[in-house]
């Protein structure tokens, strides 16, 4: 799903479906690699354009900003803890409040 999302460019619908908890338990307990590589696939998803009216590179075709940084974080925290994702699918949720709570910076995250 995350890919046919990220092919047709639906970034808000893509950040809907990877921020979803019914989802994310879904995709881990079906493969929990799957599950990281989906969201390491949306958080890389940029297409740089030059537009005609600024000189200045700009980002139209990808997750906004601050969706993007939080699928990447998402992404980086569950793939630190495959294996426990692997025995107990279940923990989904409990990685990601662990490992972002209190999250101020991305390099105080990990």
């Amino acid at each position: 799903m995350v890919y046919h999302l990220c092919s047709a460019e639906m970034w808000q619908e893509l950040f809907k479906v990877v921020s979803d908890v019914e989802w994310l338990l879904a995709r881990a307990q079906m493969d929990p690699l799957g599950l990281v590589l989906d969201l390491e696939h949306a958080a890389k998803q940029k297409s740089e354009k030059k537009s005609e009216f600024d000189q200045h590179s700009v980002h139209l075709h990808s997750l906004p900003q601050l969706h993007n940084r939080t699928v990447k974080l998402m992404a980086q925290a569950l793939r630190m803890d495959l294996q426990e994702l692997q025995h107990d699918y279940r923990s989904v949720s409990s990685q990601l409040v662990g490992r972002l709570i209190g999250y101020e910076s991305e390099s105080e995250v990990l």
